[in-house]
């Protein structure tokens, strides 16, 4: 009997076939990791755009973890162009206030985006995790479940 979670490779088609639930169904690895990209890809793309270019040049090396790009930015944001505005406003510049009020509305956007990078994470963290438990032996069985078996912890 072929167990749940095994893993099988059609050389004819080159299609991905996993065992679940006793039925094979059809996997497209390269396809779900793809999704991933671009969701990445695009909330990089809307983080550029709220935090503008420079920030977002500082920031790039984070661009494979979102939550982490975005916390970086608003460290950035809080201590340079907030503490800017506030300088302004104390000195008195006329256009101060507005330049507060544009810093908090980037701030409540990044807010916003760290939501959507936690989801993005989540799914791409659930990719991941699904790809190692199903493809991690033909047999259907994880490595610490394998050694269990064969009794090599003991």
């Amino acid at each position: 009997m072929i167990e749940d979670g095994s893993l099988w490779i059609n050389t004819n088609n080159n299609n991905s076939y996993l065992r679940e639930n006793g039925n094979w169904q059809e996997k497209d690895f390269i396809k779900e990791q793809m999704k991933d990209q671009e969701q990445l890809k695009a909330l990089n793309q809307l983080l550029a755009l709220v935090i503008g270019g420079r920030i977002a040049k500082r920031t790039e090396h984070l661009k494979s973890a979102p939550l982490n790009r975005i916390t970086h930015a608003q460290k950035i944001i809080a201590d340079e162009e907030l503490q800017e505005a506030t300088r302004d406003l104390q000195d008195g510049y006329d256009d101060a206030s507005r330049k507060i009020s544009q810093v908090e509305r980037k701030l409540d956007s990044l807010s916003s985006l760290k939501v959507l990078a936690g989801m993005v994470e989540e799914n791409v963290r659930d990719a991941a995790l699904a790809a190692i438990t199903e493809g991690a032996n033909s047999d259907g069985y994880i490595f610490d479940e394998y050694n269990e078996f064969e009794d090599k912890y003991k």
